[in-house]
């Protein structure tokens, strides 16, 4: 009994990956995959295609076909400080760390 079902939980494992794998492969649109899709959409594997909101579309511009993941846009040149910013800089760094030793001096005692 153990075993039959085992077998059968292995037979609807290896249906369901082929149907998965067909769908990942050839994409809903794909005129030969279109049998695939339907069957595993059907069965739960597989999810229909939706059109994508307006805002979603806006944001993609004309390609909405490729949205670069990772890149981060230049936002112009990096401000350098002066002489004078670097000195502003260091003073405020230094009075806060000597206002953190206070603290963790006064939560020790």
């Amino acid at each position: 009994m153990l075993r039959r079902s085992a077998c059968r939980i292995f037979a609807l494992a290896i249906v369901t990956t082929s149907l998965a794998a067909c769908q990942s492969a050839n994409g809903p649109d794909a005129s030969d995959g279109k049998m695939f899709h339907s069957a595993a959409e059907f069965i739960g594997v597989a999810t229909p295609a939706v059109e994508p909101k307006d805002f979603v579309k806006a944001a993609r511009g004309p390609k909405g076909d490729y949205m670069p993941v990772g890149i981060t846009p230049d936002n112009g040149k990096i401000k350098v400080r002066d002489e004078a910013g670097v000195k502003n800089l260091r003073n405020e760094l230094e009075s806060t760390v000597r206002k953190s030793e206070k603290a963790g001096g006064a939560i020790r005692q």
